[in-house]
């Protein structure tokens, strides 16, 4: 299990360093960045100081959008990110995405939580939608897992129903990775 997801100082402190580098890079001052993904420039700059113990994935989201991050970038930038709880987020949504997800690939709990390398009652607590403390980067390893594709639909999707607790998004995708 990929271990760059956190909480705390160290977590803030690492994502405000991502965020900084990706906005400097693509050459856009903090106003544009708020512009696009409709924050206040105060927020910016307190993310990219590393001022805030916890950003929440929609606003993780938001801005790896709003900085038209590459598919790997994404991942590393969003792994950052401490999901929090899962209950209030995913719940029952996301236990049955990944249930349907997996049943579809063919592999059993204990296969997808040896390949994703968490436990195996993690794996049920997440299908039976009562997991919390999870983070992207066990996301991003569930998904690799899965053989979600890095930069495909589904993955994204994949990716973004379990931070929305949203998976209509996902259901549309052809099954297997494209």
């Amino acid at each position: 299990m990929t271990s760059s997801g956190g909480t705390g100082k160290d977590a803030a402190e690492e994502f405000g360093a991502l965020l900084r580098r990706a906005r400097k890079r693509k050459a856009l001052t903090q106003e544009q960045v708020a512009e696009r993904c409709d924050l206040g420039v105060r927020t910016i700059r307190r993310l990219e100081a590393g001022d805030f113990s916890k950003t929440r994935p929609a606003t993780a989201q938001a801005l790896a959008d709003a900085l038209g991050l590459a598919p790997d970038e994404r991942d590393t930038f969003l792994s950052t990110v401490a999901v929090g709880d899962v209950r209030a987020r995913v719940a029952d949504d996301f236990g049955v995405l990944l249930r349907e997800t997996r049943d579809r690939k063919a592999l059993t709990q204990e296969a997808l939580a040896e390949r994703a390398a968490v436990g195996v009652r993690t794996v049920q607590r997440l299908e039976a939608g009562t997991a919390s403390g999870l983070t992207v980067a066990t996301l991003r390893d569930l998904a690799d897992a899965l053989g979600l594709v890095l930069g495909s639909n589904e993955r994204d999707s994949f990716l973004r129903a379990a931070v929305d607790g949203n998976r209509t998004l996902h259901r549309g995708s052809a099954p297997g990775p494209r």
